[in-house]
């Protein structure tokens, strides 16, 4: 028997793909929700991205008390913000982002009450 005629591998911690098997779609890709900023695996990537996304269209100050979490593909903002109107500009800029499935409000403080309408 040559050298060549038996060939004996060890797998040690690791996973072989016999006959080249084509792995399901979720195990090809990482999901929108754990990407990070270059693209790659990030447990809390949709929140990192959704804070960039905030600091390149806000004020430093505006965001200077809200903490923005992440559960899945949910968004949590948590904090104090100016006003309701910029309340609504951040859940929508959050929806915007790849990833998010909801944005939770519910511990957002909103400074300034919304202005009565006139009648």
């Amino acid at each position: 028997m040559g050298v060549l005629d038996h060939i004996t591998t060890t797998v040690s911690r690791g996973w072989q793909n016999h006959n080249n098997a084509v792995l399901p779609w979720g195990f090809q890709e990482i999901p929108p929700e754990r990407q990070g900023l270059r693209g790659e695996y990030d447990y809390h990537g949709l929140a990192k991205r959704v804070l960039r996304c905030y600091h390149d269209n806000f004020r430093k100050a505006d965001l200077a008390q809200l903490t923005v979490q992440q559960r899945g593909r949910v968004i949590s903002l948590q904090g104090r913000v100016s006003s309701y109107h910029h309340l609504q500009q951040l859940t929508q800029l959050a929806l915007t982002t790849p990833g998010t499935a909801r944005v939770e409000t519910h511990r957002v403080v909103v400074l300034a009450p919304i202005a009565a309408a006139s009648v």
